[in-house]
């Protein structure tokens, strides 16, 4: 019952020859131009995920520069308003003193009394 290849194919007439898988075959080529485009997408996102990365590395440097910038311009308005107040108080100081000098001033410019004279005699 062995028969050999050959013996196989002149059992078959042309009509009779097996198919080839032609069905088979369309959908590999379906499934492997899937893949390309896939593998294609693919590493589209992913160079697109490392730019996103970057940008977003960039972006969180300025943002803590920003932060920095912040912290140093709130201790800077912190040491402007001592050094307002300090002012202040200096200027008012300085107006207090100013005034109390005025006043001493005033005492002294006005005219003394007239020590009264004793009361001399008419002379006849």
């Amino acid at each position: 019952m062995a028969e050999d290849p050959e013996g196989l194919q002149e059992d078959f007439t042309e009509e009779e020859q097996p198919r080839k898988p032609w069905l088979l075959i369309v959908l590999a080529l379906i499934l492997a131009a899937l893949a390309g485009v896939a593998g294609v997408q693919w590493k589209r996102a992913v160079d697109r995920e490392e730019k996103l990365q970057a940008e977003m590395r960039v972006v969180y440097r300025e943002a803590e520069s920003l932060r920095t910038k912040a912290a140093q311009a709130e201790q800077r308005i912190k040491l402007l308003d001592q050094q307002v107040s300090q002012l202040t108080n200096e200027r008012e100081g300085l107006a207090q003193r100013m005034k109390q000098l005025e006043d001493e001033l005033t005492k002294l410019r006005r005219p003394k009394p007239a020590a009264k004279k004793p009361a001399t005699l008419p002379k006849r």
